[in-house]
Formats: structure tokens, C-alpha cells, sequence
């Protein structure tokens, strides 16, 4: 008994811990999809553009979310006012940030019988992305549950430079770049995948060398004069030029 007493402790606060994070993170998370919810709702197009972007890297999925920027596109793509154009060639590529193939049809449809061809156009592009956030959101949203309070995007951001995909791994080395400047716990890890990843680069694969030449920049752009040796060996001993010439270019930066 004396010996349990102790786990069954370990094991409360545990269970405490998770319970207490959890409930942060939905909160933060049910902000977040108000926040879109209200945006696509509305009629500032300024500030759905704002939203469209943030969601390249947000993980969402749900109709709560999407649906009415399906709602938005179905209303204007028989319009061929330029204006309407502008914004249901939006919806439409937006949509397919979604990955949820609940929205397919919408795209189908708007890709074959919208008035403007460039709405068409968008439509068949959104249909070809699809797929793809539709294997990405389940890794950029891995763990959002958890997250501390106010660290939803960094939480992505960690999923992202820790993904087998290099194009996420790019977008996770953009995000550190772009918004994360001071960020010394995304830094570091950022600092540690570029580690691991430099020696394995020949070239072939085009994502991988892009992953790592934004890494490359994420070091110089946050001043992680740490990484100044490790740019350094890239510059001289990386199999890829590309990647030796952006080394060279950012060491010197720090």
C-alpha cells in the first residue's frame, strides 16, 4: 500500500495536468474558430484574406470553419463581376485547406459550371490540393488539445519541423522565420532538424533541399549566432550547392 499510495499521487496529477491543458486549449481553440467563423461570415474581404492565410498552416478541417466559405463561393460563382471573381477564386482555393473531402462536390461542381473561367480554374487547383492538407492537417494539429494556454501555433509549428514531409517542415522553418523570431524553444528545434537533416541532402529531392535552405535563413533571420558553426560546415562540406551557398551567405550574418 505504501508503495501505490505514491503512484496513485503521481497518477491524479497527471491526470490533473492534462485536464488543466486541455481545457486551456480549447478554449483557445474554440477562440480561433469563432474568430473565422465571424470573419466568413461577414463581408470585410481584407480580413478574410488575413484569415484565408493564417489557415495554410492552422490544421483545421471542420465545417464550422469552412463552411461558409462554401457558402460564400457557391453565392458568387455564377457572377462574373470582377469583384465576385476576385473573391470566389478565394473561396475556392481556400477550400482546399481544408483537406475535408466533404467540400468536393462544391469544388466539382464550381470547377466545371462557374461563370468565370478563372473561378474554373481555382475550382480544378483547390480539387488537386485537396488530398494533400487532407494528410497534412491530422500532423499540423497533432496534440492542439494539449497545448499550453496562447501556444496553439506553436504547438503547429513544432509539428511542422518535426514532420516526415519536407514541404512541412519548410512551412515549420517560414513560420520560425516569419512570426517566430524569439522563439528559443522553435530556434532550437529548428537548429536540431537542420542538424540532423544537411548531410542527408544529394539534391534529388527538391523539397528536402528548400526545408533546409529555409532552416538555413531561419538561423540567420532569428540571430541564433549558435547555429554560426553549423553554417559554417554546411558551407564547406554540404553535397548540395544551393545549400553551401545560402550557408555561406546567412553564417555571415551572425
Amino acid at each position: 500500500m505504501t508503495k501505490f499510495f505514491p503512484l496513485m499521487l503521481v497518477f491524479t496529477f497527471a491526470l490533473s495536468f492534462l485536464s488543466h491543458h486541455a481545457s486551456a486549449a480549447q478554449a483557445d481553440i474554440d477562440a480561433e474558430v469563432a474568430a473565422y467563423k465571424a470573419a466568413f461570415t461577414g463581408d470585410n474581404f481584407v480580413l478574410q484574406r488575413e484569415k484565408m492565410d493564417t489557415l495554410i498552416w492552422a490544421g483545421y478541417t471542420s465545417k464550422e470553419v469552412y463552411g461558409p466559405v462554401a457558402d460564400a463561393l457557391v453565392k458568387l460563382r455564377q457572377s462574373k463581376d470582377k469583384r465576385d471573381v476576385e473573391r470566389a477564386s478565394w473561396y475556392a482555393k481556400t477550400l482546399a485547406l481544408s483537406g475535408n473531402p466533404e467540400f468536393r462536390t462544391v469544388l466539382s461542381e464550381t470547377s466545371k459550371n462557374a461563370k468565370s473561367k478563372k473561378v474554373r480554374k481555382n475550382a480544378k487547383l483547390a480539387l488537386a490540393r485537396l488530398p494533400k492538407y487532407q494528410s497534412w492537417n491530422p500532423v499540423i494539429s497533432a496534440g492542439l488539445e494539449f497545448a499550453p494556454a496562447g501556444r496553439l501555433e506553436e504547438t503547429r509549428v513544432v509539428n511542422m519541423l518535426n514532420a516526415s514531409d519536407y514541404e512541412l517542415v519548410r512551412m515549420g522553418a517560414k513560420r520560425v522565420y516569419f512570426g517566430h523570431k524569439s522563439d528559443q524553444d522553435l530556434i532550437r528545434l529548428a537548429q536540431q532538424r537542420l542538424s540532423k537533416e544537411w548531410s542527408q541532402a544529394s539534391g534529388g529531392d527538391e523539397a528536402q533541399v528548400d526545408a533546409i535552405a529555409w532552416l538555413i535563413k531561419a538561423m540567420a533571420e532569428t540571430g541564433n549566432r549558435e547555429a554560426k558553426p553549423l553554417l559554417e560546415e554546411i558551407a564547406r562540406d554540404a553535397k548540395v550547392g544551393k545549400l553551401r551557398k545560402y550557408a555561406k551567405k546567412y553564417a555571415a550574418y551572425l
